[in-house]
């Protein structure tokens, strides 16, 4: 049963990724953090997460990768912080840490 869950979600997530706007944010950048995140299972649950991240106010430029297993972001700290980040990427469903420099 959890591995449908997880099959699921990544097809939704690979869905809702696909539609994803891909214009250039007008958001200025100030600061670039990256997330370790885990649960990811597959490239839709990269894209479904790159999108969910990508929507949140502040974030100017995302790259998720599956294989490292981490979430790298610019953003303007004036409109989002690090810890609302890594409130957006729990609620896609996956654990996120702050990576060490």
């Amino acid at each position: 049963m959890k591995n449908l869950l997880i099959l699921t979600f990544c097809i939704a997530s690979f869905t809702l990724g696909a539609q994803a706007d891909d214009n250039p944010s007008s958001v200025t950048a100030n600061a670039t953090n990256r997330f370790v995140v885990t649960g990811m299972h597959c490239g839709g649950c990269a894209q479904g997460l790159t999108s969910e991240l990508r929507h949140s106010k502040g974030v100017a430029t995302v790259s998720v990768s599956l294989t490292n297993k981490l979430a790298t972001v610019a953003f303007d700290t004036n409109q989002i912080t690090s810890a609302r980040l890594i409130k957006v990427i729990r609620e896609a469903g996956f654990k996120a840490t702050l990576a060490k420099p």
